[in-house]
């Protein structure tokens, strides 16, 4: 009777399957937990591989560009003499842009900008297409004018200093500025006055 009476009184421990089950669940939580673990762990490798990939195809393409646009350059070329000077229309220019593009394909959008920073004054040409080739081509004459009123005294022609700005094969717009400088960027031109030719708002003829 007594072995009766504590054997009523045991607690409700379950049996053998119940606790296998239980067990089983747990276990599969487990692993259930760890997968995820490892499964984040490999996204965030792979991720980072994929930055890195990324960032290494920007920065080549980027070397590729800036390839063809290192070969593009501009300078400044002047007349000495009046018979070598340049004539478009009926007027005659002492002064011109040498633009050599030592690449093998077009440079498009040229826009050729002189300055004669000692009276703030700024001129534009719109060149637009430059072909490949491996000596300059020359471009004379003045599309538009900007005169800031800065400092004493007429324009210098040959005090001007040229910078461009162009479009690669490729699409990205750059600048060679003045100082020879290289940059990517879209086409600015330092507050430039658009309208006729200069000739025709009456404002300084700079041709000679």
């Amino acid at each position: 009777m007594l072995s009766s009476m504590l054997l009523s009184q045991a607690p409700a421990w379950g049996d053998v399957p119940t606790w296998i089950s239980a067990a089983g669940g747990l276990l599969a939580l487990a692993f259930a937990a760890v997968a995820a673990l490892a499964a984040h762990r490999v996204y965030g490798i792979e991720s980072a591989r994929d930055q890195r990939a990324e960032a290494d195809r920007n920065e080549r393409t980027v070397a590729e560009q800036r390839k063809q646009a290192s070969a593009v350059a501009a300078w400044p070329v002047f007349a000495n003499e009046p018979s070598k000077r340049w004539r478009i229309g009926s007027k005659e220019y002492a002064f011109a842009a040498a633009i050599r593009n030592a690449t093998e394909v077009p440079i498009y959008g040229v826009i050729i900008h002189y300055y004669d920073d000692e009276v703030g004054w700024h001129g534009i040409r719109r060149a637009g297409l430059v072909p490949p080739g491996s000596e300059p081509v020359i471009i004379a004459g003045i599309d538009e004018v900007e005169d800031r009123g800065q400092g004493d005294g007429r324009v210098d022609t040959k005090r001007f200093k040229v910078a461009i700005d162009f479009t690669d094969a490729g699409g990205t717009n750059w600048r060679r500025d003045e100082r020879g400088q290289l940059s990517m960027e879209g086409q600015q031109h330092r507050g430039v006055q658009h309208g006729p030719p200069a000739a025709q708002r009456g404002e300084e003829d700079v041709s000679r």
